[in-house]
């Protein structure tokens, strides 16, 4: 295994961690382990408990205290202020990696429109999803249209006279 800091190959092993194996490299003398230079490196917790916690933030729109109370039915004790820190190291880089597995849009678009707040204004906003139930843009204009790279074959539309 090469050292994460300096990349030298002259390294030995110095121990076990409750994260595995801990490395040591005679060059910059750093011990590091295999997760050292994961995005989830220098947290108490493993891995899956802080994937898990961003995941119920993000995905059922849970307030932190809505997610420490989920984690605590588990057995797992964190306050909000930890999962809050969570969310804004990791979220970042979670966007990125789930962005790579996004399908391309399709060609056929449905635009719905709603009466909501914007601004503290109240406006029509429209929202254009594709076949596969994305979200292709949330004001339907020629932004959505060129953000895409896909011209629509078809967009249908609940024929509101907004």
């Amino acid at each position: 295994m090469a050292c994460i800091v300096c990349g030298s190959e002259w390294v030995h092993r110095d121990g076990h961690t409750r994260h595995g194996q801990r490395w040591r490299c005679f060059v910059c003398c750093r011990r590091y382990t295999a997760r050292s230079d994961s995005a989830f490196s220098r947290h108490r917790y493993p891995d899956e408990v802080i994937g898990l916690a961003v995941r119920w933030y993000v995905r059922f729109r849970l307030s932190y205290a809505g997610v420490v109370e989920l984690l605590a039915e588990r057995g797992i004790t964190v306050t909000r202020s930890t999962v809050y820190r969570w969310v804004q190291r990791l979220l970042p880089s979670l966007q990125v990696a789930a962005r790579r597995h996004r399908q391309p849009g399709g060609a056929k678009w449905r635009v719905d429109e709603t009466y909501c707040r914007v601004n503290g204004k109240w406006a029509y906003c429209y929202r254009a999803i594709d076949a596969h139930g994305q979200v292709v843009d949330v004001l339907f204009s020629e932004r959505a249209i060129d953000g895409s790279h896909v011209e629509p074959a078809r967009v249908t539309t609940d024929r509101a006279g907004a």
